[in-house]
């Protein structure tokens, strides 16, 4: 009675660590697809958490540099690399020109506003994994509609999704790059509106806040008064 008893015991013991064993990899899945719900994963878009947009660099059609702000733009700081400064060749040190870059960064996209192509520059201190990619942001002040709340976080509605993928998971080497963006999905453009640029280098994330805008009656009001004739905007 006691042997039987004890197998019935290990039996449940062992159902119990297979239930719990099940639990743990669904939720360790959920979390997870939730912990990568801003990457370009085909398979977590629909947990993206909204881009919060508070404000952009205003930028011209021919460079990054900034020529105006509007509202309170917050973007991560450029990522710094400890790259050698010297190489050794015949035993003989030298010191290298820097040619290559030593941060991990993105340009402000450029121009900015835009009506449809953006450029995308960035540099990479070291060899990585790279993915560029946009997500439709909001304004604070804008109702979060369709946003459901989420274990972990807040997470936006099916028709939030990604809106383009420009580079995805492709291995790079140390320099400088640029890519342009026309704007399109297929044949069709964005909707005017905030979009978030994500920069993702191995584990690292950076971005950059955009707004398409197809003519000057888009544009917010305030950002009216200080519209620097970006791009070819009517």
């Amino acid at each position: 009675m006691k042997f039987v008893l004890s197998v019935k015991i290990i039996q449940t013991v062992i159902k119990m660590k297979a239930v719990f064993f099940t639990g743990c990899t669904a939720v360790f899945f959920l979390f997870n697809s939730c912990n990568n719900s801003t990457g370009p994963d085909e398979e977590s878009i629909f947990v993206f958490e909204t881009p919060v947009i508070n404000g952009i660099i205003i930028t011209n059609s021919d460079s990054p540099d900034e020529i105006g702000r509007w509202r309170n733009p917050q973007y991560p700081p450029g990522i710094r690399y400890s790259v050698g400064k010297y190489s050794t060749e015949n035993n003989v040190e030298t010191e290298v020109p820097h040619a290559l870059p030593t941060i991990l960064n993105i340009d402000h996209p450029f121009p900015n506003p835009t009506t449809d192509v953006v450029a995308i520059q960035y540099s990479l201190p070291v060899a990585a994994e790279v993915s560029v990619w946009i997500v439709k942001g909001r304004l604070p002040e804008e109702d979060p509609s369709g946003i459901k709340t989420g274990s972990g976080g807040v997470f936006v509605s099916p028709k939030n999704q990604i809106a383009a993928v420009i580079i995805n998971n492709q291995s790079l080497t140390v320099g400088y790059y640029r890519v342009i963006f026309n704007g399109r999905v297929g044949d069709e453009y964005l909707p005017t509106g905030f979009y978030r640029i994500y920069l993702k280098a191995d584990n690292h994330l950076l971005w950059k806040d955009i707004l398409i805008a197809r003519s000057k009656a888009d544009l917010p009001p305030e950002l009216k008064d200080k519209y620097f004739n970006v791009g070819k905007m009517k």
